[in-house]
């Protein structure tokens, strides 16, 4: 506990520097919610991939790409893709395990805060949605998507840490993943007749205790994962 507090001092450095993107966040995701209300009843008819893409970018990676661009993964070298601030803070007498989980509490505040805002908004604003599930019933669906960006979005601070790969790589990976997933939704939509949000919905609607459960051990294992992955990569790279 006492190294969370020491990460979390060490976070407020970045966080200080980061009103503006807070604001940022504010003023947008006004937009994003009245967005999702528009089209949830449509999805919930119709089951359409865009809706469940849009809606994993959220508990993922999309509060975050609103962090200052100085803060945010950089070429540092030929190969190195990394955050600033991991470079900067590996040449201070810090504990690799601080450094480490103070990317995860920048992250945390970036995306729960906000994403609570737009679970509570989105049941609020969307009458079909309350229709379709109980208040307790969308509890759980909530917590199962917190969870996610907690498993699921650990892989954005651990990737602070940074990774050697080419120019070229890069974007052959980046365009392979976005095949893939477009690949993945559209045959699980094929597959199932329902969409992955959807599917939550019913598990929360259906089984409540079994979904809690689990997605609170996926949530406290993702962690875990992801804190331990970060310190291995930081431990072998070669900063300098």
């Amino acid at each position: 506990m006492n190294t969370w507090k020491q990460a979390f001092w060490l976070a407020k450095f970045e966080l200080k520097e980061s009103k503006l993107s807070f604001l940022f966040l504010l003023l947008l995701f006004p937009f994003i919610i009245l967005g999702l209300s528009s089209t949830l009843s449509s999805y919930l008819e119709a089951n359409f991939v865009g809706f469940d893409i849009f809606f994993m970018l959220l508990f993922t990676f999309a509060t975050t790409w609103a962090r200052p661009k100085h803060f945010q993964m950089q070429r540092m070298n030929n190969e190195l893709i990394a955050s600033p601030s991991i470079f900067m803070l590996q040449q201070l007498p810090i504990k690799t395990e601080m450094i480490g989980k103070s990317r995860f509490i920048i992250y945390f505040i970036y995306s729960i805060p906000t994403q609570i805002i737009m679970l509570i908004s989105l049941y609020v604003l969307t009458p079909s949605l309350q229709e379709m599930i109980g208040i307790g019933a969308y509890i759980v669906f909530s917590m199962i998507w917190i969870a996610f960006s907690i498993y699921i979005g650990g892989m954005i601070p651990a990737s602070d840490a940074g990774e050697r790969v080419s120019p070229i790589n890069m974007v052959v990976y980046a365009v392979l993943m976005v095949i893939a997933a477009i690949t993945f939704f559209t045959f699980f939509h094929v597959v199932s007749d329902y969409g992955i949000v959807y599917w939550t919905l019913i598990f929360a609607k259906k089984w409540p205790i079994l979904s809690s459960v689990l997605s609170i051990i996926l949530a406290f294992l993702g962690l875990k994962y992801w804190q331990s992955y970060m310190k291995k990569v930081i431990g072998k790279t070669d900063y300098l």
